[in-house]
């Protein structure tokens, strides 16, 4: 039986661009009743984020305005919608498929409610069979896209003459706080920007799709205090504990190694590896430990995260959807026969990890 493949991948964001610049300024105005050392720290964690531009909802004074729970969730829900929409009608299309072919509708999402929630909305504005099957992936933060992949992997195997859509669908800058001055809010600020994406997965050989060799969960012991966010009447207030990126780098190579030696790969043939990203801090601190490693210290070039830092650069932190840009990146300029893995981090904290190779059935 073959593998589930990812036939495709489309990506969307709104149409308001921010550039560095302007979020940095913005940024100082919110700021501008503090004291300067505070002016000056905030300044410098905008700048050194590693985002030169995302994508929002509204203008960026309107987002840096007072709005309360209600105004951002109807925003959520006007927004949210038409996007992801959007994007699945694109995925299909580029895998050749229509919106009756699909047999299960996934979707990811943690910066707003519905319920209904998004995907009842869309099996009727697309007229979707009535047997779909419909599985909301909500709380679970950054590790929402990966999770919804592993869970559609799970349904192709079972059912692999069907087809299964996963949505990611995030509008992270609603989710600013104007009176929180915590560097949470600070952090989640500086890096955070709105997007939407979509993948069509299916069991039937594709030469050119990539291919889910194995995908896992990884659960980080009593670490639920680290990473979420606490719902408010403002909205949503991110919980971002300064511990995070060491937990992480504790724990990676262990449920890295753990899904390789169950795929029987070799890590050392291994040339891509796909990571959310969190943070710069979390990137550097994960690329110098792979550097470390036995496997890639004898490569005439450092490994790199490349794809997890152009995303950053040109469109922030997307939550969920994130990863699923970072796999377009690498799905549009992968040449030849090649593996990667793809793993992302979210609240409890939990992990997944997928081994996706290109160029095999």
């Amino acid at each position: 039986m073959p593998d589930p493949q990812i036939l495709s991948v489309a990506t969307t964001v709104p149409s308001h661009e921010a550039l560095l610049e302007d979020v940095v300024q913005q940024a100082q105005v919110w700021v501008s009743k503090h004291e300067k050392d505070f002016q000056v720290k905030v300044n410098r964690i905008f700048k050194r984020a590693g985002v030169s531009k995302r994508y929002t909802t509204l203008p960026l004074k309107q987002l840096f305005d007072p709005m309360t729970l209600t105004e951002k969730n109807d925003l959520y829900k006007s927004h949210i919608v038409p996007h992801a929409e959007k994007v699945l009608i694109e995925a299909l299309e580029k895998a050749n498929l229509q919106p009756s072919d699909l047999d299960c509708l996934i979707v990811a999402s943690c910066t707003g409610h519905m319920s209904p929630s998004l995907e009842a909305f869309l099996i009727n504005r697309l007229d979707l069979k009535p047997s779909i099957q419909r599985l909301p992936v909500m709380e679970m933060g950054c590790i929402g896209g990966v999770a919804g992949l592993i869970y559609a992997e799970n349904y192709c195997r079972a059912y692999p003459d069907k087809y299964a859509a996963v949505i990611a669908a995030e509008l992270t800058s609603i989710t600013f706080q104007d009176e929180d001055f915590s560097w949470a809010n600070i952090v989640s600020t500086a890096i955070f920007g709105d997007g939407i994406a979509c993948v069509i997965m299916g069991s039937k050989p594709s030469p050119a799709a990539p291919s889910i060799r194995f995908s896992s969960m990884y659960h980080f012991p009593d670490t639920t205090h680290l990473l979420g966010y606490n719902l408010g009447s403002t909205g949503f207030r991110m919980i971002l504990d300064s511990n995070l990126p060491s937990v992480i780098q504790a724990h990676f190579m262990k449920m890295i190694n753990a899904a390789i030696q169950k795929s029987n790969w070799a890590l050392e043939n291994v040339d891509e590896f796909l990571i959310h990203p969190g943070g710069l801090k979390i990137l550097s601190e994960l690329e110098a430990l792979l550097n470390a490693l036995p496997d890639f210290s004898a490569r005439e070039q450092p490994f790199q995260l490349r794809l997890s830092r152009k995303i950053l650069q040109d469109y922030g932190n997307m939550s969920s959807a994130t990863l699923l840009f970072i796999l377009k990146e690498w799905m549009d300029f992968a040449e030849g026969p090649k593996r990667a893995v793809m793993t992302g981090f979210g609240p409890g904290l939990t992990a997944g990890v997928l081994l996706l190779e290109t160029g095999k059935n």
